[in-house]
Order: C-alpha cells, then sequence, then structure tokens
C-alpha cells in the first residue's frame, strides 16, 4: 500500500484556494490495484488555523511580557526615587537651627558687652547677620519641606499610574490559567527581591511542603501578590530592629494550599489591621493604597482568602493565604 498527500492550486476549484488529497494506491492482485482519494482539505486548514491560532498567542504572550517588564522597571525606578526623597526629609528634619537661634538671642542680650568689646557698629551688624541666616534656613526648610511633599504626591500618582495600567495590561492579556506551582512562584518572588534582603540583612526561612503544590492560576497575578507581601515585610523592618527575619511556610492542610508569610517587623494596631484591604488606604509615606487592595482582588478571583494580621505594634505581621485544592 502507497498513501502519499498531494496539493495543488486550481483556480477553477473552490475559488482558488488550495486544496489537499491523500491518495492511497492498494495493490489488489496480480496485475490490478485499487486507487482511493480522499478530501483533507477541511482538516489541513483546521490544522493550520490551530498552528496559527498558537503563534498568535506566543505573540501576544510576548508582548505582555515586554509590557510587564517595563511597568515593573519603571515601577522600580520610582521607588528609589521615592526613597531617596525620604533621606533629603531625614535630612531636613535633623537640620536643627535651634543651637543657631540660642546663640542670636544669648548675643543680643548681650549687645551692652559686645558693643563695648567691638563698637555699636560691629556688635550690631553680628547680631542681624545671625538673625538674618536663622530666617533664611527656616524659609529654606520650609521650602524643601514643601517642595518633597510635592515630589512625594508626584510619585504616588504615578505608582496609581502604573497600577491601573498593570490592571488593563493583565485585564487585555486575559492569560487562561494553567497549572502553577506555588512552590516556584515563591522562589522566584525571594530571587527578584533578594538584594534588597540582603542589603538590608533580612533573614528568610523556608518551610515548603514536599507534596504537590500545583493550582490552576494566573502565574504573573500571584507573583505580584507575593512581590507585593514580601516588600510589605522588608518596609516593616525599622532601623532598631537588629534581627530581621521572615519565615515563609508553604503546607496542605484540611484541602487547602497555604502560604503564610511572618515577620517580626513594626507590625500595627487593630484600627489599622481593619482597613488594609480598603482602596485608597495606606501607613506609608509615598504608598497609594492600592497594593493589598489590588492583591485581595487577585486572590478572590482565585476563590482564595487572603488575611494580614499582627498581635499590635512593635510585634510582627502574618500573612496568610489559602487556596482550595
Amino acid at each position: 500500500m502507497v498513501n502519499k498527500v498531494y496539493s495543488f492550486d486550481d483556480p477553477g476549484y473552490s475559488n482558488g484556494a488550495d486544496q489537499h488529497f491523500t491518495v492511497t494506491i492498494n495493490k489488489m492482485e496480480p496485475g490490478s490495484i485499487m486507487v482511493a482519494l480522499d478530501d483533507i482539505t477541511e482538516s489541513v486548514a483546521r490544522e493550520k488555523q490551530m498552528q496559527q491560532t498558537l503563534l498568535d498567542k506566543a505573540v501576544e504572550q510576548g508582548k505582555f511580557e515586554i509590557a510587564s517588564g517595563m511597568l515593573h522597571d519603571i515601577g522600580n525606578a520610582v521607588v528609589g526615587f521615592g526613597s531617596y526623597l525620604n533621606r533629603i526629609r531625614q535630612i531636613q528634619q535633623n537640620r536643627d537651627i535651634t543651637n543657631l537661634e540660642n546663640l542670636a538671642g544669648f548675643l543680643k542680650n548681650q549687645l551692652p558687652e559686645l558693643t563695648s568689646a567691638m563698637g555699636k557698629e560691629k556688635s550690631q551688624a553680628v547680631i542681624s547677620l545671625l538673625n538674618g541666616t536663622v530666617q533664611s534656613l527656616k524659609q529654606t526648610n520650609q521650602q524643601m519641606n514643601s517642595y518633597v511633599t510635592d515630589q512625594f504626591n508626584i510619585i504616588t500618582h504615578i505608582q496609581e499610574i502604573l497600577s491601573i495600567q498593570r490592571q488593563y495590561t493583565a485585564v487585555q492579556h486575559s492569560q487562561q490559567r494553567a497549572p502553577v506551582n506555588l512552590r516556584s512562584v515563591i522562589n522566584d518572588s525571594l530571587a527578584m527581591l533578594f538584594a534588597t534582603m540582603d542589603k538590608k540583612r533580612i533573614t528568610v526561612s523556608l518551610d515548603i511542603s514536599q507534596k504537590e503544590t500545583l493550582i490552576k492560576a494566573d502565574r504573573t497575578k500571584l507573583m505580584q501578590v507575593l512581590l507585593n507581601l514580601l516588600k510589605n515585610s522588608i518596609d516593616s523592618f525599622e532601623t532598631d530592629i537588629k534581627e530581621r527575619k521572615i519565615h515563609i511556610r508553604l503546607c496542605s492542610v484540611n484541602g487547602s494550599l497555604t502560604i503564610e508569610i511572618r515577620d517580626n517587623g513594626s507590625g500595627f494596631d487593630v484600627q489599622t489591621g481593619e482597613r488594609l484591604f480598603e482602596r485608597g488606604f495606606t501607613t506609608k509615606r509615598s504608598g497609594s493604597g492600592l497594593g493589598l487592595a489590588n492583591c485581595k482582588s487577585i486572590i478572590d478571583s482565585h476563590s482564595g482568602l487572603i488575611s494580614i494580621t499582627s498581635p499590635g505594634p512593635g510585634q510582627g505581621t502574618t500573612a496568610i493565604i489559602k487556596f482550595k485544592i
């Protein structure tokens, strides 16, 4: 038996579209053969359409990853700019001109002695110079604080725009959910934040189940949630905390896969805890109040549960995410 596929383009057949046939030749007996001709044009067309669909999907995936990467890079740059503004603000707050004011007051009270030692004109010139310097420094501090505040407002606006754009990009991408390994999501999130944690001397410990940790999910969105929660833990460490620890646990409990992120950072009070997922609420100077609200929306869309609790200020924070399996 011989089986071959032949294709041809006949302008007079089916509006000139390419046609595809299989030709099967069977030798029946000496001196006779049977030839079978099957039209497989439709099946070939379906296969081509499927290949084009896969190609288009790959192109869209590439565009989405490029856009997500650009938004992520812009976001990192904005966060870096905000950290430098925080340093400027701290320097401004540490610029104490009280001693200079006290000196000006002291010299004013000692005006008779100064006049006797330096003369009236010189003594008054010194006092005027000090008073002018004090007033100038006060005005400069007020202006700098105003400028820094304006820059923080701009940063907040940019972060809000980026957050909206991320959501829009994710919706446009409309990625079909596929099996996602939560162990891999955690490891990749930690890899992205390793440099920051190392710089801030944060110790990370892992307790990850060796059992199956797959769920059907949107991997990009889960990465967004994990990165947000880990960044919050990183930001919670105040300067006076010497041993900075983050513990991550992944386990299967009562038919649910649970991710627990626990830190020994600054924590929060009950009133703050009640508003954490409220859109627009933030405890950070440069925060937009959108991060945790978006996290909750993502987890809700995966039929999961998310909670963030703290025993109180200075007693750390625990974030827990649960997925049904």
